[in-house]
C-alpha cells in the first residue's frame, strides 16, 4: 500500500512540475527590410507565433515603377518551416496544382504596398521544436524574392 502511495506522490508531482516548466511561444518580430535583386521592391518579412497559430508574411513596397513583375502561377507565398536536421514540417506548395494564370506582383504604384501572408492555426506543429527555419518564397518572374531565418523557440 505504500508502494501505491509513493508511486502516485511521484506522478503527482512530475506532472505540477512538467506543466509548470512548459514554457509557452509567444513571438512577434519584424525583421530589417532588404532589397529585391534589382531594387524594384523593399521586402519587409514579419512572423508571429504562439503556441497554435502562427502567421508569416513579406510586405512589399514598390520603388521603382518597372511593371515587369509577374507571378507565373496562382501561387502567390510559399512557406516552407524546416527543424533543425532539415527535415521538412511545412510546405505550402507540396502536393499541390496551381494554376497556371499570369498575374502582376502588387503593389502596382510606386510608393504602395503590399502584404503577403500565410497563417496557420490549430495544431501546434512546433510542440516539440526549439528551433525551426523558415522560407518564405515569393515565386516571382523574374526575380523570386526569398526570406530565410533560423528561429529560436525555446530557451
Amino acid at each position: 500500500m505504500s508502494f501505491i502511495y509513493n508511486i502516485t506522490i511521484l506522478l503527482l508531482f512530475s506532472s505540477i512540475y512538467s506543466c509548470a516548466s512548459t514554457k509557452t511561444i509567444e513571438i512577434d518580430k519584424t525583421e530589417t527590410p532588404f532589397y529585391s535583386v534589382d531594387s524594384v521592391f523593399l521586402v519587409t518579412p514579419s512572423y508571429t507565433i504562439n503556441q497554435n497559430n502562427f502567421t508569416l508574411s513579406l510586405e512589399l513596397e514598390k520603388l521603382l515603377n518597372v511593371q515587369e513583375y509577374h507571378f507565373p502561377s496562382s501561387e502567390q507565398l510559399r512557406v516552407i518551416i524546416k527543424d533543425t536536421d532539415g527535415k521538412i514540417i511545412l510546405n505550402t506548395s507540396e502536393s499541390k496544382n496551381f494554376f497556371s494564370a499570369i498575374s502582376p506582383v502588387e503593389p502596382l504604384l510606386t510608393g504602395e504596398k503590399k502584404v503577403y501572408a500565410y497563417s496557420h492555426n490549430g495544431v501546434n506543429l512546433f510542440e516539440e521544436l526549439d528551433e525551426i527555419e523558415i522560407y518564405l518564397i515569393l515565386p516571382t518572374k523574374p526575380n523570386e524574392m526569398i526570406f530565410t531565418k533560423r528561429i529560436r523557440l525555446r530557451e
